[in-house]
Formats: C-alpha cells, sequence, structure tokens
C-alpha cells in the first residue's frame, strides 16, 4: 500500500524530500515561457494579481513576478517555503505562503488561480472543495483556473518501466536516484517513486489523481466552473466533442504526461 486515499502527509514528506534532490529549480526554465503566455492569454497582461497554488520551490513564481504579475505563491513544504521566500526577498511582487492550499487561509482576490502540475493530490472529494473555495473565496468575478490536469495514458504505458538518474552535479542535496512508475487502475492514480540509491529508507512516492477530460467535466459539476479551453503539448483540443473518434489529441504521449484546463466561472 501506498498510502490511505485520505492522508496527504505524503505530500509534505515527498516535497521537502525534492527540494533537497533536485535544488531551487526542477526544469531549467522550459516550461516557464508558455505558462507566462497562458496567464497572458487568459488573465491579461501584468500587472494582475495571480494565485500559484502548489508553488514548489518558486521558479514559476518568480518568472511571471519578473513579467510585472503579483504572485501569492502557495506551498506546503517547508523547504520549498525557505526558497520561496528567498525569492520573495529579491522581487516585491512575490509574498510566500506555507501552508496546505486545501485548507490555508489566504485574504483577497485574485485575477487567476495557476495549479501548475499540482492539481490531483488528495481525493475527488477534496479537489472539488477546492475548486469551491476558488470560485468562492480567491478569484475575481471575470477571473479564471490555469491548471495542469494528468491524464491516465502516458502513465499507464510507463507502469512498471524504471530509470537510474546520476545526481545533479551543483546541487549539494542530489543523490542517484532510481525512479519507478505504476498505476493504480481502480482509483486512477499514477504512483511516482524516487529511491535514493543505497538508501531504501529514504524513498518517496507521489500519488496523482488522473483524469480524462471527460472525468474532469464530470467533477466540475456542482464546483461553479467548466472548461473554457484545454490544450496538450501547445496545441488545442476540444474536451466535449459531440463524436466518437478511434484517435485523441492524448494518442501521442511525446506531447506529455497532462494536459493544460483554463476553467471559467459557470454563470
Amino acid at each position: 500500500m501506498v498510502h490511505k486515499t485520505s492522508d496527504r502527509t505524503w505530500i509534505k514528506e515527498f516535497y521537502d524530500s525534492a527540494a533537497e534532490w533536485w535544488g531551487e529549480s526542477w526544469y531549467e526554465g522550459e516550461n516557464l515561457e508558455p505558462r507566462l503566455a497562458l496567464v497572458e492569454r487568459f488573465a491579461g497582461s501584468a500587472p494582475k494579481n495571480l494565485l500559484e497554488l502548489g508553488a514548489g520551490p518558486g521558479e514559476t513564481a518568480a518568472f511571471l513576478a519578473a513579467a510585472g504579475y503579483q504572485v501569492t505563491a502557495v506551498d506546503i513544504s517547508k523547504k520549498n517555503f525557505m526558497l520561496l521566500s528567498t525569492i520573495e526577498k529579491k522581487n516585491p511582487n512575490v509574498t510566500a505562503v506555507l501552508g496546505d492550499f486545501f485548507t490555508v487561509s489566504i485574504t483577497g482576490k485574485f485575477d487567476a488561480v495557476c495549479l501548475f502540475e499540482s492539481f490531483g493530490m488528495g481525493t475527488d472529494q477534496e479537489q472539488r472543495n477546492l475548486l469551491r473555495r476558488i470560485s468562492a473565496e480567491w478569484l475575481s468575478p471575470d477571473g479564471v483556473v490555469i491548471m495542469d490536469v494528468y491524464h491516465p495514458f502516458w502513465p499507464i504505458k510507463k507502469a512498471g518501466s524504471s530509470q537510474h538518474l546520476n545526481r545533479l552535479e551543483n546541487v549539494a542535496g542530489s543523490v542517484e536516484m532510481t525512479e519507478r512508475s505504476y498505476y493504480d487502475s481502480i482509483l486512477n492514480r499514477w504512483i511516482d517513486e524516487w529511491e535514493p540509491v543505497g538508501s531504501a529508507a529514504d524513498t518517496r512516492r507521489q500519488s496523482v489523481r488522473c483524469y480524462t477530460p471527460a472525468d474532469l467535466n464530470l467533477l466540475l459539476e456542482g464546483t461553479g466552473f467548466r472548461i473554457g479551453y484545454t490544450e496538450i503539448g501547445g496545441e488545442a483540443f476540444d474536451s466535449q466533442p459531440t463524436q466518437v473518434s478511434t484517435s485523441s489529441p492524448m494518442d501521442d504521449f511525446a506531447k506529455g504526461y497532462s494536459y493544460v484546463a483554463v476553467l471559467i466561472k459557470d454563470h
């Protein structure tokens, strides 16, 4: 067993370790320009107020703040919060908040709420509760939610596979790792396991709920949101097609393990 469905303690443990293993930036910037483009397109040009939930070490928050946006960045990991606080000291456009975004208290209204690779950590009910909070407490009347949604096709394909990763030379806490992928086909959760070589006791796992676009549409019922736009690999697609097809945009695994969904209020 990886964890009980109601248990979220693994999230803090995983991302505290991740901050040690991967340091200040996990992506080296290659995914930040598309995120900025999405914010500019759907929230409008800076200055705007953004709320980033699950901000990690803060590379996205820093990038958006450098473009002129005011970013409130929330993360559950104390080690990530320390990195976010360092960014906050350097850039007055960033406000760092330590907390679990399912329960954290935040004041103010935002033009966009962003969940970059952080949606799906809890149960379906927790996802619905979070979306209701976003709608009722944090999002401005014309605001949008911009989020990455993990889909099941990539992790199903990768299930049972493993890869070896060398330590990162410029990160003090980095170690040699073995990454393994699994898939819970009943609960539709991708399990991503990271084991430091020679230290099995320090193994960490993340478990992420995966949603097809049809699943996401069902999840949104009663939350006050509907899908306004979807894309994968930078290409837009229809999340509610009226015809059954033998192919889909997600058939090409090179496009990645998640798609972007922009949610708008269902007035």
